[in-house]
């Protein structure tokens, strides 16, 4: 009887291992990011949600408006964002555009490491380029230490579209100092 008793905890024992470790492989295999994180170092990108920061650099895309993806009245904001880059950055979401026409707000200034206003910087010509990801673009160009509106047109009303920022002048200036082009601005629909 104890001999039958023994057995039964083992099997017990084993069963319990088993599903144990079905529940470990399982939780690995959802994140198939974690594991690449924690066993290889030169993983630099982290995305969270819908924003995008880079920890080794500091740099970062978010998105700030929290009233979803799109609006449906002309005349009204459609994304928010805020970034702080070296040389570019990509929105690693889309969002929705219902409108052919948008104005693109934009004021940027030129930071340290510690997101401090740098004093008498130079200025940084930047774009911000509205696209889909196999056809349309359109880009806005703006300059560093100014809030600027753009009007962009030829959109598709209801299609969904990503935000690129990139430096266009004065790129080795950040580089060399350290120092980043910190901003923000805001899709609105016409």
């Amino acid at each position: 009887m104890l001999r039958k008793k023994s057995k039964i905890a083992s099997l017990l024992l084993c069963l319990m291992l088993i599903m144990c470790s079905t529940v470990f492989s399982f939780a690995s295999e959802e994140n198939p990011n974690a594991s690449a994180t924690s066993q290889n170092n030169s993983v630099q990108i982290i995305e969270v949600g819908e924003d995008w920061t880079n920890p080794d650099t500091g740099e970062y895309f978010r998105w700030i408006d929290d009233t979803g993806m799109s609006t449906m009245a002309a005349g009204e904001i459609s994304k928010s964002f805020e970034f702080s880059i070296k040389s570019q950055v990509e929105s690693p979401t889309a969002f929705v555009i219902n409108s052919t026409q948008v104005d693109v707000k934009s004021s940027a200034r030129i930071t340290d490491a510690w997101n401090n206003p740098v004093s008498n910087p130079k200025v940084v010509d930047y774009s911000v380029k509205i696209f889909k990801l196999l056809g349309f673009s359109n880009t806005a160009n703006f300059k560093s230490a100014t809030t600027e509106t753009k009007g962009l047109s030829g959109f598709t009303s209801g299609d969904s579209y990503y935000i690129r920022i990139r430096v266009e002048s004065n790129s080795s200036y950040l580089a060399d100092k350290d120092y980043y082009l910190t901003g923000s601005g805001t899709v609105k629909t016409k």
